[in-house]
């Protein structure tokens, strides 16, 4: 069941009402709460032998940016600091009684703003991610069909561009990298979990819904 259990008269009243219906869990929808909330919330859960399937919150609208406006924008470094500060809270909260999984990536999308991805930034994140992915400028080429001298001569592309150039692999790692730096917040947001509550499930909800 997808609600809320914190201290309210109806929040009560449905809770009754779902257990009388075989109801055994809630989709709990604790995103944006306060961290005594949650936990009341946990609390309530707990009381009433419902089980709790936290539903959190994960990046939408991700994007590598020097120029943020949103929680999920910004230099890597610093969006992975934030997501794993986030879930410090939702762990506090439910771990006391344990949960079937943490919802954490709930209608989460990569931007889909070409220009907005065309920033100084993202640029040195993709650099970075051509050398760990390839390790040296000879094998890019070769699978590229370029002539590049080095990493620093590495710019974006786009679609149009490379279908022209004959360089569709080219442009296929810009979206792969974007791809990379997605899941690594995902990533960062199950070490917190597991750092901090052991052995807690994840859960992954609505991918491919209308943010795609």
């Amino acid at each position: 069941m997808w609600g809320d259990a914190f201290n309210t008269r109806a929040n009560k009243v449905r809770m009754h009402e779902w257990k009388q219906s075989g109801v055994t869990g809630y989709y709990d929808q604790v995103a944006w709460l306060l961290p005594e909330t949650m936990a009341e919330t946990a609390d309530n859960l707990a009381r009433n032998n419902l089980l709790a399937n936290p539903y959190c919150i994960g990046p939408w609208g991700f994007l590598i940016t020097d120029k943020p406006t949103h929680p999920s924008h910004g230099e890597m470094e610093k969006i992975l600091e934030h997501w794993g500060r986030t879930y410090e809270p939702f762990t506090e909260a439910y771990r006391r009684y344990g949960t079937m999984a943490y919802s954490v990536c709930e209608e989460c999308f990569v931007a889909r703003d070409d220009k907005a991805w065309d920033n100084p930034e993202v640029l040195r994140d993709y650099r970075l991610y051509l050398k760990e992915r390839y390790g040296d400028i000879a094998k890019i080429n070769e699978i590229w069909n370029a002539k590049f001298g080095g990493f620093d001569e590495i710019n974006q592309i786009s679609f149009a561009d490379a279908k022209t150039s004959r360089q569709p692999t080219r442009w296929l790692d810009q979206e792969l990298h974007k791809v990379d730096r997605f899941n690594k917040v995902t990533e960062k947001i199950y070490d917190t979990i597991q750092q901090r509550d052991p052995g807690a499930g994840i859960s992954i909800d609505c991918q491919g819904g209308m943010d795609y």
